[in-house]
Formats: C-alpha cells, sequence, structure tokens
C-alpha cells in the first residue's frame, strides 16, 4: 500500500515495516553504532539513515540495495530530503551542510556557515530554493541552493535549541529549547 514506517536502532539496525501489518521490520541497512536520524523521501523511494559513525546510509526501498555517503568527520545529526527527493541534506557534530545527490550517492557541495556547535536541523523549503539549518546554539543560516550562497544567518534569542522543524511548505519554523517550551516564526523571503 506504500505505506511504510521506519525504524533506527541503537545497534545501527535500520528497518522499514508496512504500517498496515504489523511484524517484524524489514532491515534494509546497518550502520556501525546508534542510529540518529531517519527519513523517507515524499515519493517513499529512498529510506535515509544517519549514525553516530560518521555516515549516511541510503536505502533504495522498491529496488533494494544501500549506498553509504562518506564525508562527514563527526557523528550525523540530521537529514533532509528535498520536496522532490533529487537532493539530500546532512548535517551534524562536524558543524557542516553536506548536498548529496541521492540517485548516484555523490557529494554535491558544501555549504559555509559560521558557528561552533553541531547542527541539529536541516529543512529545503516546498520550492527547493532555499535550505535551512539550525544548531545548538541557536544559530539559524539560510542558502541558496541553485548559487550555494549563505542568505542570512541571525541568533535564536535563547542560545540553546534542542531541535526544530519546519512545515511542508517551507513558511514555518519551530525551535524548542530548554528554556520556553517553543518558538515559531515565519520564514519570511529576503
Amino acid at each position: 500500500d506504500g505505506k511504510w514506517g521506519a525504524v533506527g536502532m541503537r545497534g545501527g539496525q535500520v528497518g522499514i515495516f508496512s504500517l498496515g501489518s504489523p511484524g517484524t521490520p524489514r532491515w534494509v541497512a546497518q550502520h556501525k553504532n546508534r542510529v540518529n536520524a531517519i527519513v523517507f523521501d515524499r515519493a517513499g523511494s529512498f529510506l535515509g539513515a544517519a549514525g553516530e559513525d560518521n555516515v549516511v546510509t541510503l536505502a533504495n526501498i522498491p529496488g533494494g540495495g544501500v549506498k553509504e555517503l562518506h564525508g562527514h568527520r563527526h557523528q550525523v545529526l540530521t537529514l533532509a530530503f528535498s520536496p522532490s527527493g533529487k537532493l539530500l541534506a546532512s548535517a551534524g557534530e562536524d558543524r557542516e551542510v553536506i548536498v548529496w545527490d541521492p540517485a548516484s550517492g555523490t557529494e554535491l557541495y558544501r555549504l559555509d556557515r559560521e558557528g561552533r556547535k553541531a547542527l541539529i536541523f536541516v529543512g529545503f523549503n516546498s520550492s527547493e530554493t532555499t535550505l535551512l539549518a539550525v544548531d545548538e546554539s541557536g544559530i539559524i543560516s539560510e542558502w541558496d541552493v541553485k548559487n550555494r550562497a549563505r542568505l542570512r544567518q541571525l541568533q535564536d534569542s535563547d542560545k540553546t535549541v534542542d531541535s526544530a522543524a519546519i512545515n511542508f511548505s517551507g513558511t514555518l519554523l519551530a525551535v524548542g529549547s530548554e528554556f520556553t517550551a517553543m518558538q515559531g516564526g515565519r520564514v519570511s523571503p529576503l
């Protein structure tokens, strides 16, 4: 039915399962240790997983097969597919954003940013023109995807961020910190 769930385990296993029929997951990838993040592309064709082993795995759901994407120097904490599924962004403790081509598994480019804390969130807007990243210190960076240029960088007022999320249209960003339950705001165009 195309409705899949995914699970990432402390032991590094990455599995998928049908939401319509409970049972043991089908294991599709293996990391050396804990899985930090998992994400499907919108079509349900690819499942990305990020691990403490500095690796991003990319499983092709209908066709089988797994690619290991190497490029990070420290553990990867967050992943995001672009809405079309043609791009995959990864980020983490090495404070770098890497943009990958999921079809080939090749690194396309890295995005330049300022900040000394781990990146905990990446996300694309609905038109795939911009990419946002949020780090643990509340620095929010935005890049032009086509030109790879940083458009802006701002600091959240709380300075300690635990989580972040963007809506499907890419117009709202929510930030959760230890000091406030959650803050939300519009992602306004420049």
